[in-house]
């Protein structure tokens, strides 16, 4: 029998924090001031008629895409919206753009212990950004402060048994406290070693692969 609104069993999703560049060799650098990502996937349906009557729906499914907005971001992240440093402080834009990887944070919220139960972490493959209108205004009283914004594309990956994909999720829910400190290990990087991504299907053996010890 189907029963609702049981304690514990409301959720919600909010909020991004925890943003980290990965460069093209899968270094990570903190990502400060991330506002949002906003999330698409062009998949297209395609109806199917006989006889005038509807009779099926093809579904083409489409690559990830978004529009980030940020206030700030990493210097290393530069050069992958065409903008090169050739000397300290000195810059060429308009050149050739660089493919990167992000993770993000995204809390999930519940009605016992509100946005401290838990969270999806993130992980985009093979972006790349193009920055949107920047508007400069002149200087007021009560002046705010310029959010960049870039759309980004993505190159899906192959992976063993689905379709290729450029994104993961982890739903922290459901993993192993031991398997979650691991990865996030990886991502975030420790005293004795640096943030990484690894490539796709590295990465993807070594979740599968991995062995718990006690």
């Amino acid at each position: 029998m189907l029963t609702w609104d049981l304690v514990g069993e409301k959720f919600y999703e909010t909020g991004i924090s925890k943003g980290v560049f990965y460069d093209a060799n899968g270094m990570g650098a903190s990502w400060n001031g991330l506002v949002s990502i906003d999330e698409n996937v062009d998949t297209e349906v395609q109806p199917v008629h006989f006889d005038g009557v509807k009779i099926n729906d093809i579904v083409t499914v489409g690559d990830f895409s978004a529009t980030m907005r940020a206030y700030t971001y990493p210097d290393v992240f530069l050069p992958y919206e065409g903008i090169v440093e050739t000397e300290y402080g000195f810059q060429v834009t308009e050149q050739p753009y660089g493919r990167f990887g992000l993770s993000y944070k995204t809390q999930i919220g519940d009605d016992v212990q509100g946005l401290d139960f838990n969270y999806k972490l993130n992980v985009l493959y093979n972006l790349t950004a193009v920055v949107s209108t920047k508007s400069y205004q002149t200087m007021a009283l009560e002046s705010e402060p310029l959010e960049f914004e870039w759309n980004l594309t993505s190159i899906p990956e192959d992976i063993d048994g689905y379709r290729p994909t450029a994104r993961l999720i982890f739903d922290t829910r459901k993993m192993d406290p031991g398997v979650l400190s691991e990865i996030e290990a990886v991502l975030y990087g420790t005293d004795i070693m640096e943030a990484y991504l690894p490539p796709m299907r590295e990465f993807i053996a070594m979740i599968r692969n991995w062995v718990l010890t006690p």
